[in-house]
């Protein structure tokens, strides 16, 4: 029993020491979008809200680029549209695709966020006021709301991954802020924390369930010296 309880406090504290934190962030975009469709349907004036998140361990929130991000996003009346992959016009032919990347930075006059939709498809900056992000450039706590710049120069393309030049998208949106249509940004961080567990976790927490069901019968058993 002795030596049984000894490797139950071995395996539990590889098995506690061995998981990876990692905290949920959010990057989410609204605005009325200028022109688009989403099939048969226009998008023109109608309002939107772009999720962009992951999973982002601790020791990545500084400022820099995020890759292979879900993304979704609502279109007032219409729904909510995944963004995928298609080869074709043809719905049928599209398949989850992530956002290829989304990377935050400060230049000479604003902050920007700057990410590219599936493939690459849809180039897209919004800029915010300079030092929005903070002095320390952290994205460790939830920022905004906060609206673009209004300047003319931040734009959203959201579109399904066709390649350049071929059939029209199954979804594709287009925003140009403006003084009277800026582009809302916030960032959420934070949730439920999730712990990715590393390899062997789960031979070790079955190690020890084996291992305490073990004892349990073994307490159990009479006493050879009751016989």
């Amino acid at each position: 029993m002795k030596v049984i309880s000894t490797v139950c406090v071995f395996v539990l504290g590889l098995l506690l020491g061995s998981p990876v934190e990692a905290t949920p962030v959010t990057w989410t975009f609204s605005g009325i979008a200028d022109s688009g469709h989403w099939g048969a349907d226009p998008l023109a004036g109608l309002a939107y809200v772009l999720r962009l998140s992951k999973d982002v361990p601790a020791a990545d929130f500084d400022l820099g680029d995020w890759s292979n991000l879900t993304a979704e996003i609502d279109v007032d009346t219409l729904g909510t549209h995944v963004f995928a992959f298609c080869t074709t016009s043809m719905a049928s032919s599209c398949l989850p695709a992530p956002f290829q990347f989304i990377e935050t930075f400060s230049g000479a006059s604003a902050d920007t966020f700057h990410f590219r939709g599936p493939q690459g498809v849809g180039d897209s900056r919004v800029n915010v006021p300079l030092g929005t992000l903070g002095p320390d450039d952290d994205l460790l706590t939830a920022l905004g709301p906060v609206t673009s710049n209004g300047d003319g120069l931040s734009h959203i393309i959201a579109q399904d991954g066709v390649p350049s030049m071929a059939i029209t998208p199954v979804f594709q949106l287009l925003d140009t802020d403006s003084p009277t249509g800026r582009i809302t940004v916030k960032v959420t961080v934070g949730g439920d924390t999730s712990a990715v567990p590393e390899g062997g976790s789960t031979l070790a927490l079955f190690a020890i369930g084996a291992m305490m069901l073990l004892a349990a019968r073994r307490a159990a058993e009479p006493s050879s010296s009751l016989q």
